[in-house]
């Protein structure tokens, strides 16, 4: 099993949806990398990960929204 720590921000609010009668919560966090080269010049790069969470979760959704700092930890599963 493939187990992750994912700590940025929201980029929009999440949202509850039902597919197949499952009832589910997707959002995507944005985690940001910022560097140096060797020429001193900045560089920022944003990577998205799109996120699940099974269940209703009503009681998450006021919480999840676009802008908000969460930290995610879950199984991870990798499309390439």
């Amino acid at each position: 099993m493939f187990v992750s720590t994912i700590i940025g921000n929201l980029g929009s609010n999440a949202e509850f949806k039902t597919k197949d009668g499952r009832e589910f919560v997707t959002f995507s966090l944005g985690v940001n990398d910022r560097w140096k080269d060797n020429e001193g010049k900045d560089h920022e790069e944003t990577q998205w990960i799109s996120c699940v969470l099974d269940g209703r979760n009503d009681n998450l959704l006021p919480y999840l929204v676009k802008g908000a700092t969460v930290c995610v930890m879950g199984r991870t599963k990798a499309k390439l």
